[in-house]
């Protein structure tokens, strides 16, 4: 990835208005399917596109309070090439432009900020919300 910067672009859709509180969305209930069709339409690279094309797994990670480095909360989605190739890609909430959406790729799930625990919402549990628990509860104990 260059570091200059460039390699950084944000995609960004009208989704309606999505609350700063985050927990609920004021004009209609967004599903996991509807950012999965959003990250389709908005790949961040080509070899994402082609493994959504493709059929390859999809996990929905759900939703995170922040997510580093920008603490702008949104959700993490995992997405695996044919070549075993793992993705992390954040969709993003803007703390200002709350109806805009922000694609950006991650290195690593930031699972300590999961918020899936304090939620009833699927959209905030995401696919595998027991495992992705145990996953936050290790990343705590990791940096404590």
């Amino acid at each position: 990835m260059r570091s200059d910067g460039a390699a950084k672009q944000y995609n960004r859709i009208y989704l309606g208005v999505i609350s700063w509180s985050f927990n609920h969305i004021e004009s209609e209930e967004m599903t996991r399917d509807d950012l999965i069709e959003y990250l389709m339409a908005h790949p961040p690279r080509p070899a994402i596109s082609r493994a959504m094309n493709e059929g390859q797994p999809i996990e929905f990670f759900g939703g995170f309070s922040h997510i580093p480095p920008s603490n702008m909360p949104g959700w993490v989605i995992s997405i695996t090439t044919r070549f075993k190739k793992k993705f992390y890609v954040a969709l993003r909430v803007h703390k200002i432009w709350k109806h805009q959406l922000f694609v950006e790729m991650l290195e690593s799930v930031p699972w300590r900020y999961w918020d899936g625990d304090k939620s009833k919402s699927l959209l905030y549990k995401g696919d595998r919300p027991e495992l992705y628990e145990r996953l936050k509860r290790w990343q705590l104990k990791q940096k404590t």
